[in-house]
This record gives C-alpha cells, sequence and structure tokens, in this order.
C-alpha cells in the first residue's frame, strides 16, 4: 500500500515542526522569558493539539475518499448490469420481431411472386423504427433482398451470415 501525498505531507510538515521545537528547547531560546517554562508547554500542548486534529482530519478525508470511490464503483456496476438486462430484452424483442418478419417475407419470396409483393422499408419500419437495413440471405449464402433507409445500402456482414445460418444470434456493432 502506497502513502497518499497527503500522509507524506503531514509526516514531512510534522518532523520538520518537531525539529525547530527540539531545537529552541536544546538552544534554550525560551529560558530567558519570565515565563519561559510556561511557553514551552503551551507550545508543545498546541503542537500536539493541532498535530492529532490534522492527523484525524486527513485519516477521516483518506477513508471517506476510499468509500465513496467504492461505492461509486458498485454503483456503476449496478447501473451496468441495469442497462445489459435493458439491452438483452430489446435484443429478444428484436428476434421475435425479425422472426416473424422473416416468415412473412420468406412466404413472399418463396411464391416468386415477384418483387412488388415485397414490403417497402416504410412498411417495415412500423415492426421496430430502430431498424436501418434489412437483409434477406437464402440457405446459399446470397442476398435475396436488401432494403434500407438508405438508397445505397452497406454490403453483408459475413460473420453475421455465418452465426445466422448455425442459429446464433450476432449483433453488430453500431455504425
Amino acid at each position: 500500500m502506497t502513502l497518499p501525498v497527503s500522509w507524506i505531507l503531514f509526516a514531512s510538515i510534522a518532523l520538520l515542526l518537531l525539529s525547530v521545537y527540539l531545537f529552541v528547547l536544546e538552544r534554550r531560546w525560551l529560558a530567558r522569558f519570565r515565563r519561559g517554562f510556561l511557553i514551552t508547554l503551551m507550545l508543545a500542548l498546541s503542537g500536539i493539539g493541532v498535530g492529532a486534529s490534522l492527523l484525524v482530519g486527513i485519516w477521516g478525508y483518506d477513508s471517506a475518499e476510499r468509500v465513496l470511490s467504492g461505492q461509486t464503483v458498485q454503483t456503476l456496476g449496478n447501473i451496468g448490469r441495469i442497462i445489459e438486462g435493458e439491452i438483452g430484452v430489446a435484443l429478444d424483442q428484436a428476434v421475435v420481431q425479425m422472426e416473424g418478419l422473416a416468415g412473412t417475407v420468406a412466404g413472399n419470396l418463396a411464391a416468386d411472386s415477384g418483387p412488388k409483393s415485397l414490403p417497402s422499408f416504410e412498411e417495415l419500419e412500423h415492426i421496430n423504427a430502430r431498424f436501418l437495413q434489412l437483409d434477406l440471405i437464402d440457405s446459399k449464402g446470397n442476398t435475396r433482398l436488401s432494403i434500407g433507409r438508405q438508397r445505397k445500402t452497406e454490403p453483408v456482414n459475413r460473420v453475421a451470415s455465418a452465426f445466422g445460418f448455425e442459429g446464433q444470434r450476432f449483433t453488430s456493432d453500431p455504425y
């Protein structure tokens, strides 16, 4: 465990003041005053009082800082778990919506009724407004349908296709 700067600074100042006090006592500079012993005693007691107060204050500050830092880390961890759970629920809902959409679109494509029978992206947005692009890929990996908000759609993510063929979920990075 390393000492914080405040403890090192406090120890340095206390050692310096103690050295000056012992030097003054050794030289008997306070003996020339009428009440020199009283002055010596008052300096010693006030030094002990101030030193003890500073020691307790610095210790309390460091302890409070450690406790608050620990609580902040714990609270942020709790918030992270809550957000992760909410994202999981949202992804589950999106998968259910996509499964329903896939069944509808696959039925239209299997009937080969032509591209006019396929829904437009605006119609698909009613299912989930968060979708930016939808790609329909057959079992051979060929793109059958690719529609998006923009006229030009991005290429299909091959890693996502591989996950889909294996029946696993895949979520791409946001871009």
